[in-house]
C-alpha cells in the first residue's frame, strides 16, 4: 500500500524525504486530532450537568496547561536547537544528543514539581458551588490528582518525542496524536454511556489519564519500532563525558535555556490569563458557559486558521530575504505577494463566519448541546464570539509576519507592548468583572483590535521608504494595494450580500408562523443559511479563480 507513491511502511516507519506529504499529512493529523476532541466535547455538553461542565473542562483543565507549558514552549525547543559550528566527530554528535536528552528530562521534573504545587493549590480550594456537597469534593480531588498524574505520565514521553523528530518522523507523530486522540474519545464515549454513577466531575480526568497512557505507549512502541536494536537511540540521562567535574548540558544548550524559559513563562501567563480571570471572578455556572461556547467559536480557529499560520510561517522566511534586496515599488508589491494571499485566505474565513454565523448562532447551539445551553447570554456570547473571530482572522497572519520579519530591536518592543496590552485587558476585567464573560470577549476584541494596529503600523515603517511621496490618501491606497488582493472586494461583497439576504430570510421565519411551520426546526434555518452562503460561493467563484491564477503567474515570474 502506497501514499502519494510512498510506501505506507516508509512513510511510518522510515525518513520521508517528501516534505509537502510530510507537512500535509501533519496537518491533517493535527486537524483529525482536534476534530475528534470537539465532537467529544459536544456530547459530553449534552450529558454533563451544566455547572459542573466548567469544574472538569475549564478549571481542572487549567491544571494541564499550565503543568506542561514549559514542555513545548521551552524544553523541546532547546532540545531540538542546533549545536553552535559544525558537529563532524561522532563524540561531539553524541555528546549534542545526550544534552538534549538531559533537557528532556528536565522537562520531565519540571512537569512533576508544577504538577504537585497546582494539585495542591486546587485541592486547598475546591469551587464554592460544590464546597458543602462531600461527594463532589471527593470527587474534584480525585480528579486534580488524576490530571496532574497524567500529566506526569504524557512528559515521560519527551525523550521518545525528540528522537523521532531527530530522525524527521513528521506522519508518524500525526498518527499517534490521531490514536491518542480518538482512543480518548472512544472510550470516554463508552465510559459515559455504561456509567453506573455520576462521575461528571471525574470525565476530564479520565479523559486525559487514557490520552497519556495511550501517547506513551504508542510513542514508546514508534520510537522502538524506527530505531530497531541500534545503539544509535539515547533515552536515559547521563552526564557528557567522563570528566571528574560533572556536566549534564552543553552551553549552548544552558545560554539558549535561559534566555527561553522566561519567554516561555510570559507567553503562558499572556496564553492563559482568560481562564484564571474566569476563575477567579466568575462563578462554575460562567465557567460552562465560556467553555462549551469558546470551544465551539474556537474550533474554526484550531481547524481552518492555525494551518494557515503554521504554512505563513515558512512562507515569510522567503519574503524577509527578498524584501531586503529589492527596493521598487514593483518588487515590493510582488515579494509582499504571500502575506496579500494568506490574508486573503485567513480574512475570507473571518468575514464569512462574521456574514452568516451571529444569526444562526441560537440553531447551532441548540442542535449541537441541546436545548438546556440555549439561554440568551449564550447566545449573545456565541455571536460577539464570531465577531472576535473575524479580528482573529486579520490579527494571526500579521502577528505571524511581524516576527518572521523583525529584528531584535523590534521585537522586544513588540513584547513590551503586549505586555502593556495584558496589563490593560487585566484592568479592564477588574473593572467590569460584573459584565461576566461577555466583559472577557470585549476586552479580548479591543487588545486584539489594539495589535492589529500595531502590526499594520509596522508593515508600513517596513515599506514607508520605497512609498512615493504623495498626499496621505494616496499614500494609504496605495499601502492599501500591498495588503489587500485585487478582486477580493467583489467576494467580500458577495457574501456581504448573501449575509444580508439571510438575516432577512431568518428574521421573516422567525417572525410569521406559517414559514415557521414550513421551516419547522433549527435545521431548517441552517440549511437555509448553507444555501444561501453556498450560492454566495458560486458567485465568488470567477473572482476566486482570477485570484488563484494571479498568484500562479506571480511564482513562475
Amino acid at each position: 500500500m502506497k501514499l502519494g507513491g510512498i510506501p505506507l511502511k516508509e512513510v511510518l516507519f522510515q525518513r520521508c524525504d517528501s516534505a509537502l506529504l510530510g507537512a500535509f499529512l501533519f496537518v491533517a493529523g493535527s486537524v483529525v486530532s482536534k476534530l475528534s476532541s470537539f465532537v467529544l466535547n459536544i456530547y459530553l455538553a449534552k450529558k454533563i450537568d451544566p455547572e459542573l461542565f466548567g469544574i472538569g473542562f475549564v478549571s481542572i483543565a487549567l491544571i494541564t496547561n499550565l503543568s506542561q507549558s514549559l514542555n513545548k514552549k521551552c524544553f523541546r525547543r532547546v532540545a531540538l536547537s542546533e549545536p553552535i559550528g559544525s558537529v563532524t566527530e561522532e563524540s561531539l554528535r553524541r555528546a549534542n544528543i545526550q544534552s538534549s536528552i538531559n533537557i528532556c528530562w528536565l522537562s520531565i521534573v519540571s512537569t512533576c514539581i508544577l504538577s504537585l504545587i497546582l494539585s495542591l493549590i486546587w485541592i486547598a480550594h475546591p469551587p464554592s458551588s460544590i464546597i458543602l456537597d462531600r461527594g463532589l469534593v471527593r470527587q474534584f480531588n480525585i480528579s486534580v490528582i488524576l490530571t496532574g498524574f497524567s500529566s506526569i505520565v504524557e512528559s515521560i514521553s519527551e525523550p521518545l518525542i525528540f528522537n523521532l523528530i531527530r530522525k524527521e518522523q513528521v506522519f508518524l507523530r500525526s498518527v499517534i496524536e490521531i490514536l491518542s486522540g480518538t482512543s480518548k474519545s472512544i472510550l470516554l464515549m463508552s465510559i459515559v454511556m455504561f456509567k453506573s454513577s455520576n462521575l461528571d466531575i471525574l470525565y476530564y480526568s479520565i479523559g486525559q489519564f487514557i490520552y497519556s497512557l495511550i501517547f506513551l505507549s504508542s510513542t514508546l512502541f514508534a520510537c522502538f519500532k524506527t530505531f530497531g536494536q541500534t545503539k544509535e537511540i539515547i533515552l536515559l540521562p547521563r552526564s557528557l563525558g567522563s570528566s571528574s567535574k560533572f556536566q549534564f548540558f552543553l552551553e549552548n544548550h544552558k545560554s539558549i535555556l535561559k534566555q527561553q524559559i522566561l519567554v516561555s513563562i510570559q507567553s503562558t501567563v499572556l496564553q492563559e490569563t482568560d481562564k484564571i480571570l474566569v476563575l477567579h471572578l466568575f462563578s462554575a455556572k460562567e465557567w460552562s458557559d465560556y467553555g462549551v461556547i469558546s470551544n465551539l467559536a474556537n474550533i474554526i480557529t484550531r481547524v481552518l486558521l492555525a494551518p494557515i499560520e503554521e504554512i505563513s510561517a515558512e512562507r515569510f522566511k522567503e519574503v524577509k530575504l527578498e524584501t531586503n534586496h529589492n527596493k521598487s515599488l514593483s518588487h515590493l508589491q510582488t515579494n509582499l505577494a504571500p502575506l496579500r494571499e494568506l490574508l486573503f485566505f485567513s480574512t475570507s474565513i473571518g468575514f464569512i463566519a462574521i456574514c452568516f454565523g451571529p444569526p444562526i448562532s441560537k440553531s447551532l447551539i441548540s442542535i449541537l448541546f441541546g436545548p438546556k445551553w440555549v439561554r440568551p447570554e449564550n447566545i449573545q456570547l456565541f455571536s460577539a464570539n464570531i465577531y472576535t473571530l473575524g479580528i482573529l482572522s486579520i490579527h494571526g497572519i500579521l502577528e505571524t509576519f511581524m516576527l518572521s520579519l523583525g529584528d531584535n530591536h523590534q521585537i522586544s518592543a513588540y513584547r513590551r507592548f503586549s505586555i502593556a496590552m495584558y496589563c490593560m485587558h487585566v484592568t479592564f476585567m477588574l473593572v467590569f468583572r460584573s459584565g461576566g464573560c461577555m466583559a472577557l470577549l470585549i476586552s479580548n476584541g479591543l487588545v486584539m483590535l489594539l495589535q492589529v494596529f500595531y502590526y499594520l503600523s509596522f508593515i508600513f515603517s517596513l515599506i514607508n521608504p520605497v512609498l512615493p511621496n504623495q498626499e496621505p490618501r494616496k499614500i494609504f491606497h496605495s499601502f492599501l494595494n500591498l495588503l489587500v488582493e485585487k478582486g477580493s472586494r467583489r467576494i467580500y461583497f458577495a457574501f456581504l450580500f448573501g449575509g444580508l439576504i439571510q438575516r432577512c430570510l431568518i428574521h421573516q421565519i422567525r417572525a410569521y408562523s406559517e414559514l415557521k411551520k414550513l421551516i419547522r426546526n433549527d435545521f431548517g434555518e441552517l440549511l437555509v443559511s448553507s444555501l444561501i452562503a453556498l450560492c454566495s460561493l458560486i458567485i465568488s467563484i470567477p473572482s476566486i479563480l482570477q485570484i488563484l491564477k494571479k498568484s500562479h503567474t506571480d511564482k513562475h515570474k
